[in-house]
């Protein structure tokens, strides 16, 4: 469901970001704890944030249109949490 708001394709020749239709704010809210949204940006800049009960995400970076959609490219670049053992009781 998450992953549908970011479904990314690439079909098509680049549009110049001004020019595009996807300009513009997007949200959702899928029911009382789970609220979200996507900014695109004529810049060509995007931001997107999504809370769901204790899960929050956070993402910028650039975007290109490709076609009838856009792809989405995070700047910086994200880094996987790490995780190791810890000492037991």
């Amino acid at each position: 469901m998450r992953t549908s708001l970011l479904a990314l394709a690439l079909i098509g020749a680049p549009v110049a970001a001004q020019d595009s239709p996807f300009v513009g704010e997007y949200g959702l809210a899928e029911g009382p704890d789970v609220g979200g949204g996507l900014l695109i940006r004529n810049d060509g800049h995007f931001q997107y944030g999504l809370a769901a009960g204790a899960l929050d995400e956070r993402a910028e970076g650039r975007w290109e249109a490709r076609g009838d959609m856009i792809c989405l490219t995070t700047d910086p670049k994200p880094v996987p949490p790490t995780m190791s053992k810890g000492k037991t009781g």
